[in-house]
């Protein structure tokens, strides 16, 4: 796994949707390290640092992909679809109808099927829901290029970044709180010397603990999430 992981460095998806997440997660310990023992500051203690700080981080990258797999389901569910899904819905107002019939009618064409009317879609939602998704699915397949679609391939990046992110949120608030408990006690030793690096390093952790309380949220990859299904349903425009 680890080697697979190595070779996988020249992905940007792979670093910057499932390691970045990763490396998020242990940048409180990492920097409060440095902080406390300021011998590691060095060129070689540098290094050593980011290699360990990556082969960590590619160890967990797995289970930060897996993580966001396995939660994704029960966003999808309280969003009521995939966004793509409710985007090609007809009761959806966010796509134009006009566009969404240009959307319709090319989808159709290209998996070989007749895209359900209004009244169909009201009759039986989850089969048209099926529908939708298998379409969906085939227009991922038409726009894996990257070099083709970059603005589908970088809103990807994003949502995948933000899923993951939010569903390993319980690891990042348990791993920088730990951080800000020993960073207290470590300045309240340190207190009679009067070293300020403690002091701030406690108010920055402090403030990174409520950046991943309060600003990883479900409406954080919800956005993420609505930006990649817009840019992939667009590519029906131009294909």
């Amino acid at each position: 796994m680890v080697g697979s992981s190595f070779f996988a460095l020249g992905d940007r998806y792979y670093l910057q949707a499932r390691v970045l997440p990763a490396v998020l997660c242990l940048l409180p310990i990492i920097v409060s390290l440095y902080v406390a023992v300021p011998s590691l500051a060095t060129m070689f203690g540098t290094l050593g640092g980011l290699v360990a700080t990556l082969a960590l981080s590619l160890l967990l990258s797995r289970l930060v992909r897996n993580s966001g797999a396995s939660k994704e389901a029960g966003l999808f569910r309280s969003w009521g679809g995939t966004p793509t899904t409710i985007l090609l819905r007809h009761t959806d107002s966010t796509i134009d109808p006009l566009t969404k019939q240009r959307y319709h009618a090319f989808l159709a064409n290209a998996v070989g099927v007749s895209m359900p009317s209004p009244d169909a879609e009201r009759a039986d939602t989850p089969a048209a829901d099926l529908l939708y998704e298998s379409c969906v699915r085939r227009l991922r397949e038409m726009t894996r290029d990257h070099k083709r679609y970059p603005r589908v391939f970088d809103e990807n990046v994003m949502y995948g970044f933000s899923r993951n992110l939010w569903a390993i949120k319980p690891w990042g608030i348990v791993v920088t709180a730990c951080t800000l408990a020993l960073d207290a006690i470590v300045t309240g030793l340190d207190w009679p010397s009067h070293e300020p690096a403690y002091a701030i390093l406690s108010v920055s952790v402090m403030a990174y603990l409520l950046v991943w309380v309060f600003g990883i949220s479900a409406s954080f990859v919800r956005s993420a999430a609505w930006a990649y299904a817009r840019a992939l349903l667009a590519t029906c425009e131009g294909i």
